[in-house]
Formats: structure tokens, C-alpha cells, sequence
């Protein structure tokens, strides 16, 4: 669903299943953006971003998941990543995070 939407609004998107698949895709091509879910079939979505953002230190990272109460969600910040949406969320809060989150990584 999230891929869909913002290829909607134009982003290009490239997805993943697996931290193993996230990493080789972050090796190939350079991202403005990573969008991780806290539970994936071979680790967890802060694992991955720990590898991630030792590969691209600038890049923002944004858990979008079903899973994580409020501990949960900071403690995921607190270790790495940058924004946290939890499903159920509505299609703007998802544009107005991404579009933050894209022009903060820009440096902007």
C-alpha cells in the first residue's frame, strides 16, 4: 500500500522483503529516503537501520509498522531512525512525514 501511494505522488519506489534484500538495494543505489517495517522475516527493521544509516549516515529512516506501543516506538527512535507512523495512519500524515522527513534529509 505504501509503495502505491507514493508512486502515486510521483516518488520512485523500490521495495524490499527481508533485511538481507534491503541491504543489497542500499549497496546498489543511492536513496533519499528508507522506509522500514519493524518486523521482517530476517531481523528487525531497527537492525536494518543501524546498517543502513552506518552505509548513508544523511539518509532519513522512517519505521512504518502495525507493531510497537509507545515504548516500543521510542525505543526504536532512541537506537536509530528518525519518525515512527504507526498503522492505522491517514494518506496525509503519511505525505506530510515523507515530504519532512525528504526536505530534512536535503538539508533543506
Amino acid at each position: 500500500m505504501m509503495a502505491a501511494l507514493l508512486q502515486d505522488r510521483g516518488y520512485g519506489v523500490l521495495t524490499a522483503g527481508s533485511v538481507g534484500e534491503g541491504l543489497e538495494l542500499a549497496k546498489e543505489i543511492a536513496f533519499d529516503l528508507f522506509i522500514l517495517d519493524i518486523r521482517l522475516p530476517d531481523g528487525t527493521g531497527v537492525e536494518l537501520a543501524q546498517e543502513l544509516r552506518e552505509m548513508h549516515p544523511d539518509v532519513p529512516i522512517l519505521y512504518y509498522s502495525a507493531y510497537g506501543d509507545a515504548a516500543d516506538v521510542e525505543r526504536s527512535l532512541s537506537i536509530c531512525g528518525d519518525a515512527y507512523l504507526k498503522k492505522p495512519v491517514c494518506v496525509a500524515d503519511i505525505e506530510n512525514q515523507v515530504e519532512s522527513l525528504l526536505l530534512a534529509g536535503a538539508g533543506v
